[in-house]
């Protein structure tokens, strides 16, 4: 693992010393740093007690850069958060385990196609997954995204009809693998997607090995509207695991009345369902509504304020979000500082 690190530190320093190079017209390379704090308590009811958490607080940083022609790389890393400072050091090469580095990716594109390696995000076909992780609030996330290690090394090819419409394969770790690539387990990825328009959409299936010839099998369909100031969108996604079901409805309506302001509702709908096999049940979990004990609706608003001129360098949130299942109520206050740094 020392050795590995130390391979990749120096590919880092020769990549920027290289990138440096005056002769090289082109490169770039630009760092944010971005801390962010949220004060959450939960309001019990029904019984049910109330507590307090600081929920994404953490310290995040953003290197995006290119050099020579037609490369580009991107790094992002979750250095550490409230509840645990050295959990993300302990485990950064196990698949089903978060840590500091969620994004190590190196990227050749030569015309319209973009070949990929190193670390990112598995291509799943749903809208929440195209935030960055800073920018998201856990209590109003679908539980996919909460339990999920999404985060995996790999490799992809992508074919790119314009800038925001592209097609993609990839093949990654699996995150129910012990160790990357030794333990065996391959997660296979496609994705097709539209965000070039005010109508946009994702599509996505994923075979993902959970053990020697177990795998789960997800299906994604998501669409996404703006006009004028409001901008809707669905995120719908189905999962087949050996011995059950899942599926999860996302659906948000936001609003942005100025370039310093913005609202949005949000409302999610889980299930799961005890299944003996996934091909004999598909079309009926597909077309057929069903409601069971495991039946789960969550939801809530948000308010974002940005009261600098520069509207990226500061986000002021609040967020409020009801959980029936729990019988709470979250109340996430928070602040999220972005630091630009243009290092050449």
């Amino acid at each position: 693992m020392k050795k590995l690190l130390v391979l990749i530190a120096a590919a880092l320093s020769a990549t920027l010393v290289y990138a440096q190079d005056a002769d090289n017209v082109g490169n770039s390379a630009q760092l944010s740093i971005i801390p962010r704090v949220d004060l959450n308590p939960y309001l019990g009811y029904n019984n049910n007690d109330g507590e307090f958490n600081f929920s994404n607080t953490g310290l995040y940083a953003l290197l995006e850069g290119t050099f020579a022609d037609d490369f580009s790389y991107t790094g992002y890393f979750h250095f550490f958060d409230a509840y645990d400072f050295g959990y993300y050091y302990q485990y950064p090469f196990y698949p089903a385990e978060y840590s500091w580095l969620d994004i190590a990716n190196l990227t050749y594109a030569p015309g319209n196609f973009a070949f990929s390696i190193g670390k990112n995000t598995m291509a799943v076909g749903t809208f929440e997954m195209e935030d960055w992780d800073h920018d998201v609030y856990y209590e109003q996330s679908s539980s996919f995204w909460n339990n999920y290690q999404v985060y995996q090394w790999g490799a992809d090819v992508s074919y790119y009809f314009n800038d925001d419409a592209y097609a993609m394969f990839q093949v990654t770790s699996s995150p129910f693998s012990e160790r990357t690539f030794s333990s065996g387990q391959l997660a296979y990825n496609l994705k097709l997607a539209d965000l070039s328009h005010d109508f946009s959409y994702i599509l996505a299936g994923n075979l993902v090995e959970m053990y020697d010839d177990c795998w789960m099998k997800m299906l994604a369909a998501s669409t996404g509207y703006a006009f004028g100031d409001f901008s809707l969108t669905l995120d719908t996604q189905y999962r087949w695991l050996p011995y059950h079901f899942e599926d999860t409805f996302s659906f948000s309506l936001g609003y942005s009345p100025s370039d310093r302001l913005n609202f949005k509702a949000r409302v999610n709908y889980e299930d799961w369902k005890a299944t003996d096999g996934w091909f004999d049940n598909m079309l009926i979990n597909l077309l057929e509504p069903y409601f069971s004990e495991q039946d789960c609706v969550w939801g809530g608003l948000l308010c974002e304020y940005f009261p600098l001129r520069n509207r990226d360098l500061l986000r002021i949130h609040a967020a409020v979000t009801h959980m029936p299942f729990a019988g709470q109520v979250s109340v996430n206050l928070g602040a999220t500082l972005n630091i630009p740094i243009t290092l050449y």
